[in-house]
């Protein structure tokens, strides 16, 4: 992930995002702060360690933001103050409100997927009923967000923001690992703004060219992996392929 604004208008602000290298946020992040030509460093955080400089970040939550004034936790946080300086969360309450209402229903989407992508990377033991109902409840998400978008390019009033950013990379996921073209094909109206967002040069300059799912991927992992171990892990991104960096101890003690 390139952790450098792609314009010479870049507005110089002491900004460091440390996390986990390659996190899907920490790539969020950078995007939105490509997309508001804020220039942002990027500070690696060891994955084996589990703790982290309280007097840093008080809250322990990764990732965290270091600015002038002090330390910002938590994803979304960091993306309403990022995105705030580049006019990309900015207007009335009402506009306001509803881009939060956006970045709310990605994370139900996050949640949704979990019972269909954790198996494939590795995190958890499949269960083909919970990957149906999760597969169903996307469906129905996804059938909202369509309608929404018919004869719309973006998700709040007449301008790209962040409810853009957070809803295009929660689906990120499922668009290049298990959503055929057959199941994409019900959404035309989200694949049509989903492939726009993910074009934007600011983005492609993150997370580099993104080629939807032809074949859906399927989990790996032998089940004995799991019996009697517990899975350590941290979701990652890069150049367009997730990955998990796991390590499985004895928990038997």
């Amino acid at each position: 992930m390139s952790s450098r604004v792609p314009n010479q208008e870049t507005k110089k602000m002491s900004l460091t995002i440390h996390s986990f290298a390659n996190d899907i946020r920490v790539a969020k992040v950078l995007a939105s702060a490509h997309l508001s030509k804020i220039e942002l460093e990027v500070q690696e955080i060891d994955p084996t360690v589990t703790s982290t400089d309280e007097q840093s970040n008080p809250s322990g939550k990764l990732p965290f933001l270091r600015t002038e004034q002090g330390t910002i936790s938590g994803t979304n946080t960091i993306l309403r103050y990022i995105c705030s300086r580049g006019g990309l969360y900015s207007g009335d309450a009402f506009t306001t409100s509803l881009i939060d209402a956006w970045i709310d229903w990605s994370g139900i989407i996050t949640l949704i997927s979990a019972s269909w992508l954790y198996p494939i990377w590795g995190l958890e033991q499949e269960n083909e009923v919970n990957r149906d109902i999760s597969a169903l409840n996307l469906f129905r998400e996804l059938s909202k967000l369509n309608s929404h978008l018919n004869g719309k390019n973006f998700l709040v009033g007449d301008s790209f923001s962040l409810a853009d950013i957070s809803v295009a990379f929660s689906l990120l996921d499922l668009y290049t690992t298990v959503l055929d073209f057959e199941f994409r094909a019900h959404f035309p109206q989200v694949g049509k703004w989903l492939t726009s967002v993910l074009e934007k040069e600011e983005i492609k300059a993150v997370i580099g060219p993104i080629d939807f799912c032809n074949t859906p991927i399927t989990p790996s992992l032998p089940k004995e992996i799991f019996s009697g171990m517990t899975l350590f892990y941290s979701s990652t991104f890069f150049s367009g392929n997730f990955f998990a960096i796991w390590k499985v101890e004895d928990s038997s003690y």
